[in-house]
């Protein structure tokens, strides 16, 4: 991690707390900001943790998982069975339970919902996630798969959302042990206690993030995020806008092609008709040329037969 990380305003620190119980579990140093030093061999740590623990081994890989923990989770997961099991009365509960395999991890999974259901708020176990989102966000800036800004601008949209969620950081850190403990798929008083510990200590420790700062830290200037809100209502508005014109334009485009079609048909029907006209002026001129030269012939023929006649008379007086 940059070396900037330690003069980050307090907005970017409170983001990084988000994930403040994985970077402690990782040894990393709070009293620096969790910074790892970039040497070479971290560098490769990290990399090959990226890709073990998440098939990540490039710049589109961290984004899909990025974008998987934001927009799904494993809170989603929990969410389902929770609504489903909120359907159902304590003996139902109970009665549903027993129908699934013993110690599977779907089945370890329903028992930590029904225990944790009514404790968590809605947000549930969203933490594990968030906590994992920004923890992915500064290893991938680490190793390089993304820009120090661009990290920190993805920590802060996350960091909104998760102040909204939770009430505090102790029930912040309650439903990230809740989350691991989901994510583990099983029942491990150990473990629970050694993710518990953390928290405790994240909460108690003077030095720490949590109590430095304070849950309800103002994340979003509110000019800023009223220039946001402007700025969405002016893409709103050239998104109608545009749709309008499209509309428009394509009515106009059908019109066009309506007319031009209408137009083609009747020059077509026109040429159609004179041509036919002209086919059938001819025809008839034909057939009139046709029958004059037969009326000629038949009065030749009959002149020539009278011709004949009369020099066939006029020889047979002769003769006479």
């Amino acid at each position: 991690m940059s070396s900037k990380q330690a003069t980050l305003d307090p907005t970017d620190l409170w983001g990084l707390a988000l994930g403040a119980v994985l970077f402690e579990m990782n040894g990393y140093d709070a009293a620096n900001n969790y910074e790892i030093e970039p040497t070479e061999e971290n560098l490769e740590a990290i990399r090959r943790s990226l890709k073990r623990g998440w098939g990540i081994e490039s710049t589109e890989d961290l984004m899909n998982n990025l974008r998987w923990l934001q927009e799904e989770g494993h809170r989603t997961s929990f969410y389902e069975m929770r609504s489903f099991l909120s359907t159902l009365s304590m003996a139902d509960q109970s009665a549903f339970l027993e129908t699934l395999p013993k110690n599977t991890e779907k089945h370890m999974q329903y028992i930590l919902v029904k225990a944790y259901m009514h404790k968590l708020p809605l947000a549930g176990i969203a933490a594990w996630d968030f906590g994992r989102y920004v923890d992915l966000c500064r290893m991938g800036a680490f190793v390089g798969y993304i820009s120090e800004e661009t990290s920190w601008e993805l920590i802060r949209k996350v960091a909104v959302v998760a102040q909204e969620s939770y009430s505090g950081w102790l029930e912040y850190g309650i439903s990230y042990v809740a989350g691991r403990q989901f994510w583990l798929g099983t029942i491990s008083e150990e473990k629970a206690k050694q993710h518990t510990d953390y928290v405790r200590s994240l909460v108690l420790n003077k030095d720490s993030l949590w109590r430095r700062l304070d849950w309800n830290l103002k994340l979003v200037d509110e000019e800023e995020a009223e220039e946001a809100a402007e700025a969405e209502e002016v893409e709103a508005e050239a998104v109608e806008t545009v749709v309008v014109e499209k509309e428009e334009v394509e009515a106009e485009a059908v019109e066009t092609v309506v007319v031009e079609k209408e137009e083609l048909e009747a020059e077509a029907m026109e040429t159609v008709v004179a041509e036919t006209v002209e086919v059938q002026s001819e025809a008839v001129e034909s057939e009139i040329a046709q029958a004059e030269p037969a009326e000629v012939t038949a009065k030749d023929a009959e002149t020539e037969h009278i011709e004949v006649a009369t020099e066939e008379a006029e020889t047979e007086t002769r003769q006479k």
